[in-house]
């Protein structure tokens, strides 16, 4: 089961969910009195209501009327196992501040009594079947295939690229490209290990999945969770928080130019440090007030996939104003349900890998996502040239709504 084109092998859900469509492979011998679907029975009265529906009224509950309402059916066991709500319920009560263990159940448990639960077999249900509890299981643990890897067209990768060649080329035209010779050259490239970033970090916080977590705290959550929404260190004030990061690298000639910068502090958040475990990343967006950006891989490998401007990705769908975009839960769920659209060859749509010491330019306008391929350190920034100034200028005077990175005050 895959979702998309090409069907493939994931390990069975623990508790025994199937993709709804395995109703219909039921054998015919199996059809007895036993046979009614496990979630309808369980669910008694309440079997009319959607998966969606009932997961958003559990959603209400503490993790007492979880854990007690869990004991009343096999379907309603299910449905209080999912892994969101138990996500949920860790972020709400304990923010960043907690120490993940194996899944968010049982990290909410520690968390609460201190002590480790003993390991517990899950019931096994048959006849379960359910799209919306199932994806998340097939996205966190489908591997990443070959053809989404191997697969690269319509970049170039330069190296001695001069200024003036960069903007002839790339920056007026507003193409992407790699530049192959400038990360290495940084300090960072050579300290940046896990060790470095742990010990410069100290006990300073940083931002990920909308909560601050210790970089310690963040490592052990990647290294062990197994999740289809995984959380992503993306943090605005990383040079502030540890000065030390911000000698390590400098931005490359072809982006330092910024007109942003004239703003001083006023100005809207501009660069991130980025981390993230295999298969975290960002989903299709377009960068924030119509500005560029440029992405320096220090440590890892990611997968991008980018379209032109106006040209949504498939699968996307943006409001009309472009302040709203509707699109696939997660990473993988795109890359199963829509990665292998027809019409890729034909959409201007780029793909590659952008390598460790690579740099990429992200020409303004363009849809683009980005997938680890390996645990992944590093740096993006959004700037404003004498180029596209104009465009910036627009978008600010005429979607005011929209922008982003500052303050509310502002």
């Amino acid at each position: 089961w895959g979702g998309g084109k090409n069907p493939m092998q994931v390990p069975p859900h623990p508790l025994g969910i199937k993709p709804s469509g395995n109703r219909y492979l039921v054998d015919t011998c199996e059809q007895t009195n036993e046979s009614e679907d496990c979630r309808d029975r369980g669910l008694g009265e309440l079997s009319v209501l959607s998966d969606e529906i009932v997961l958003n009224i559990l959603g209400y509950l503490d993790f007492a009327d979880l854990c007690r309402l869990a004991s009343v059916s096999q379907s309603l066991y299910v449905f209080t196992q999912h892994e969101d709500l138990w996500r949920g319920l860790v972020l709400e009560r304990f923010e960043g501040k907690f120490s993940f263990h194996k899944n968010w159940k049982t990290t909410y448990c520690v968390m609460l009594t201190g002590s480790i639960p003993e390991p517990s077999i899950p019931i096994h249900v048959d006849r379960f079947f359910s799209d919306l509890l199932f994806q998340p299981w097939l996205c966190a643990t489908t591997p990443l295939q070959p053809n989404w890897v191997s697969s690269t067209f319509g970049v170039q990768r330069r190296s001695n690229l001069s200024l003036e060649d960069f903007i002839r080329e790339y920056e007026i035209p507003n193409r992407p490209v790699i530049v192959t010779d400038v990360v290495p050259k940084w300090p960072a490239f050579q300290k940046w290990t896990r060790e470095y970033l742990l010990d410069a970090s100290g006990n300073n916080t940083f931002s990920a999945g909308h909560f601050q977590m210790t970089m310690q705290a963040y490592f052990q959550y990647a290294d062990s969770a197994i999740d289809d929404q995984l959380l992503y260190l993306f943090d605005p004030a990383f040079a502030t928080k540890v000065p030390q990061f911000d000698q390590d690298y400098t931005t490359p000639i072809y982006f330092s130019n910024d007109l942003f910068a004239l703003m001083g502090s006023d100005r809207p958040n501009y660069r991130w440090l980025i981390i993230g475990p295999e298969k975290s990343g960002s989903t299709f967006h377009v960068d924030p007030n119509s500005t560029s950006a440029w992405n320096a891989v220090i440590r890892g490998r990611k997968k991008w996939v980018m379209f032109p401007p106006n040209c949504p990705p498939p699968g996307v769908v943006p409001s009309c104003d472009g302040g709203d975009v509707a699109t696939p839960v997660s990473l993988v769920e795109w890359f199963l349900d829509f990665y292998d659209d027809e019409e890729k060859d034909s959409s201007g749509r780029v793909e590659f890998v952008l390598e460790e010491g690579e740099v990429l330019f992200v020409p303004r306008g363009w849809w683009h996502c980005a997938i680890n391929l390996a645990e992944t350190v590093a740096i993006t920034q959004n700037f404003a040239s004498p180029r596209t100034i104009q465009s910036v200028l627009k978008f600010l005077d005429e979607k005011s709504d929209q922008i982003s990175g500052i303050r509310s005050d502002q």
